[in-house]
């Protein structure tokens, strides 16, 4: 009963809610890290006490991110962009509803009413494009059985929330359920070692980005730093993980940070990469979608652009050119032309993105270029990807916007943002995970994408996309586990010259939909914004 009626609580991210979730973990708390085999038993008090806090969890890990998958997952099918404009619409009234500039109680109450039939006519129309959408929105936390039958034989779901002090993991296989307590791993600790293992492994030079401060570290260092964090996160479990080779993570905050596939047993000294794959999954409903049917090899198209032109007198000239970029753009041309097209230097503009989106219904999306992100200092006000700028637009700076992105009329089912830092927020690394260039690419529709850690080598990152286009070629079905054989490929040609973690572990895939075979707008039903529209007014994603 009592869970039953915190369900209900208006506000689903609320401090209120949140506070009440942490009160709960304070009492149902394992107060010790487990033993290393420990599952607990279906039926009994403490599987049901684990169950609870899990749920009382997922009622508190709502995030940006994870909405906006939500979104697309619910609005797929006929008039998804105009359904996902309505909510972003819906979305912007409540934020404007309680934020009126006129103190006044009478004005205040005005503005409210004003402000709330304004939300009851864009609900209606959203009922009537797609009923009982809002209803099935309602956030419902999963229960471990519903999670489990949605899992395959060698997979693994891995919850984590993070709290002031300490933080919780839940680990959920087909055959084992069971939770933890990270003492001394809060949001600051946290926080730290994950700074820590970005300044240990980041590279100093030939960035996809800004030049960066020489952070330099020590092989040691760095590997003492990738141990502490496995100690921490996985030791607990290991016993757990024996037959899981894909591991999904959900959480929330530093946790979303740390690079899982570079993390190393300290007893053997391997990298987790070499036992398994995986992925960051902003909302759990991605798990109930099905995978559909398997994906004949080589059908999978490409669209690929970046590499663009810096001329002199713009504020970007500051940043180096990609010559990495322009050799990754013409090996892909070269190795995928019968399945891919090349938006490369001049051609890589706003308007020819838009034309090839609508015009074609490729599959993987490609960035190869200079990721900005907003700085204190002002030398970038607006975060975004680097594209030539028109020819034909005098106003036209080149920066494809966040909210330029999230009106893009996304009809493929794969983004790779070969970017640095693309999983930051949007003021860079700092910022909560996965809220600036991802987000809007998930707003746009984006099923999966595939971001980056940190600041990436431009010439290792020319290399990485050749070999991941390869296994997604073989395996479209199968992203994480091309990821992962993209990573362990690219550790060892060349003699082990991309060994380096910094090299192959930046890259990781965050899954909206389970597979590449998700279902898309169709587009003979006219969804999606005409071309015409979107390059006169910046796109929906107003």
């Amino acid at each position: 009963m009592i869970f039953s009626n915190f369900l209900h609580l208006e506000g689903r991210r609320s401090k209120a809610r949140a506070m009440l979730v942490f009160f709960l973990l304070a009492m149902l708390s394992p107060h010790s890290l487990m033993a290393k085999d420990s599952c607990l038993l279906p039926n009994s008090a403490e599987f049901e006490n684990a169950e609870f806090a899990l749920k009382a969890a997922q009622m508190a890990l709502s995030s940006r991110p994870g909405i906006a998958v939500e979104r697309s997952l619910y609005t797929a099918g006929v008039e998804a962009a105009e359904v996902r404009a309505l909510l972003r619409e819906r979305d912007q009234l409540r934020t404007d509803s309680v934020s009126v500039s006129d103190t006044s109680v009478e004005n205040m109450e005005k503005e409210a009413l004003i402000r709330e039939n304004q939300i009851d006519k864009t609900e209606q129309k959203i009922e009537k494009m797609a009923p009982g959408l809002l209803e099935l929105m309602l956030p419902e936390p999963y229960s471990v059985e519903k999670l489990q039958k949605n899992l395959k034989q060698d997979e693994g779901l891995l919850v984590f929330l993070e709290d002031e002090k300490s933080s919780f993991g839940w680990l959920i296989t087909t055959e084992c359920f069971t939770w933890y307590e990270m003492q001394g791993m809060g949001r600051e600790e946290a926080q730290s070692l994950s700074n820590a293992i970005r300044a240990a492994i980041t590279p100093q030079i030939g960035i996809r980005g800004r030049q960066v401060a020489n952070v330099g570290s020590s092989i040691n260092s760095m590997e003492n730093l990738l141990e502490q964090a496995y100690q921490r996160v996985l030791t607990p479990i290991i016993g757990a993980l024996a037959n899981v080779r894909r591991l999904m993570v959900h959480g929330n905050g530093t946790f979303l940070a740390l690079p899982f596939a570079a993390l190393i047993n300290p007893d053997n000294g391997q990298y987790e990469v070499e036992r398994r794959s995986y992925a960051l999954l902003p909302s759990l409903r991605a798990l109930a979608i099905d995978a559909g049917e398997q994906r004949v090899a080589n059908e999978l198209s490409i669209l690929a652009i970046g590499a663009p032109e810096l001329t002199t007198n713009s504020k970007f000239s500051v940043l180096q050119d990609l010559p990495g970029a322009k050799r990754e753009l013409k090996a892909i041309d070269k190795n995928f032309g019968g399945r891919a097209k090349i938006l490369r230097s001049g051609d890589a503009t706003k308007e020819q993105l838009v034309r090839q989106l609508i015009d074609s219904e490729d599959e993987v999306l490609l960035f190869a270029t200079h990721a900005i992100f907003a700085d204190e200092k002002g030398d970038f006000p607006t975060t975004g990807l680097l594209l030539t700028p028109s020819p034909s637009d005098p106003e036209d700076d080149g920066l494809l916007t966040l909210h330029e992105i999230a009106g893009l009329p996304l009809n493929g089912e794969l983004v790779i943002l070969s970017a640095c830092n693309s999983w930051s927020g949007e003021n860079g690394a700092n910022d909560e995970a996965l809220t600036g260039l991802s987000l809007a690419f998930f707003r746009a529709g984006s099923q999966n994408l595939i971001v980056t850690h940190w600041p990436i080598s431009d010439s290792s990152a020319a290399l990485w996309s050749q070999v991941l286009l390869r296994h997604l070629v073989a395996s479209p079905d199968d992203l994480d586990g091309a990821v992962r054989s993209a990573q362990l490929q690219l550790r060892r040609v060349d003699g082990g010259r991309w060994s380096h973690p910094k090299h192959w572990a930046a890259f990781l895939p965050v899954r909206g939909g389970r597979t590449l075979d998700s279902v898309k707008p169709s587009k003979e039903s006219g969804s999606g914004p005409n071309q015409a529209a979107f390059l006169t007014s910046g796109g929906v994603g107003k």
